[in-house]
């Protein structure tokens, strides 16, 4: 690709370079001429990393790696345009998949666009060390991430529920 001439090679070329570190990428992938549809999906996923960084370290949380690799396709041919996987460094196999992808209601109608993920259960049950049934403690959405982790500390499973 680095001797190929055009917008096409050099794009190909700086989404492989950007591969990595999300942090990172997210960065590099600023640099980069996209169509307006895809820039827009980086920047729902900056959102959503800055997000969830914010997540993991208001719950103590800091052994959590984050990479992008714009060409990783196995079994995404569901989404259209950004698509994920999720692992963990001691876990056989992928936790979880996801992306952004389109939603047609019937012929020729118009549909709608969303981003979702798939966890894979099985593979996290797996992950797990057997316990004993906890204590279940449900919390309205907006509840702080402080209160939550107290009443984690308490032993208790937080589960989300309506306002």
């Amino acid at each position: 690709l680095k001797g190929m001439k055009g917008v096409l090679p050099q794009t190909l070329l700086a989404m492989m370079e950007a591969s990595g570190d999300l942090a990172s990428a997210l960065e590099k992938l600023k640099a980069v001429k996209l169509p307006d549809a895809i820039k827009e999906q980086c920047k729902d996923l900056a959102d959503i990393y800055a997000a969830l960084t914010k997540a993991l370290g208001e719950c103590g949380i800091s052994d959590v790696t984050l990479s992008f690799d714009a060409f990783e396709t196995k079994g995404s041919q569901y989404y259209k345009g950004l698509a994920f996987s999720l692992f963990a460094g001691d876990v056989r196999g992928e936790l979880g998949r996801g992306g952004h992808y389109g939603v047609q209601f019937g012929e020729g109608e118009s549909g709608l666009s969303a981003t979702g993920f798939t966890l894979y259960m099985d593979t996290i049950r797996q992950a797990l060390s057997p316990q004993d049934a906890p204590k279940r403690k449900a919390v309205k959405a907006g509840t702080s991430w402080a209160e939550i982790l107290k009443l984690r500390a308490q032993g208790f499973v937080t589960v989300f529920g309506k306002d």
